[in-house]
């Protein structure tokens, strides 16, 4: 009986520690974050790929929304598929800005 009291006060220290270190370094990576976003602010430049847009054409359909996709080589039938890149709107997330609009120069 000893034994099940002594796991349980051990079981119930370690939840109690551990959530505490839980929270304060989730307060602390917070607090972090902030001040590497605050800092990198005044580095920030435009992209230059996207100018800023965010998004940029599709490498994949270029901007036709569609693709002719043939499973044979010798098709009976065109098959026109929405491309899978952009989703059908001709459009994708910039891969330089990582859709951000701002990059930090190296």
């Amino acid at each position: 009986m000893a034994l099940f009291k002594g796991l349980g006060a051990f079981a119930g220290t370690f939840v109690v520690l551990g959530g505490a270190t839980l929270a304060i370094s989730t307060v602390a990576m917070g607090g972090v974050r902030a001040a590497v976003k605050y800092r990198r602010r005044g580095l920030e430049v435009t992209c230059t790929v996207c100018g800023g847009r965010k998004r940029c054409s599709c490498c994949v359909c270029k901007e036709r929304l569609v693709l002719d996709w043939t499973p044979f080589k010798a098709p009976q039938v065109k098959r026109w598929t929405a491309c899978p890149l952009c989703e059908a709107s001709g459009l994708q997330t910039c891969l330089n800005c990582l859709g951000q609009g701002v990059v930090v120069p190296l």
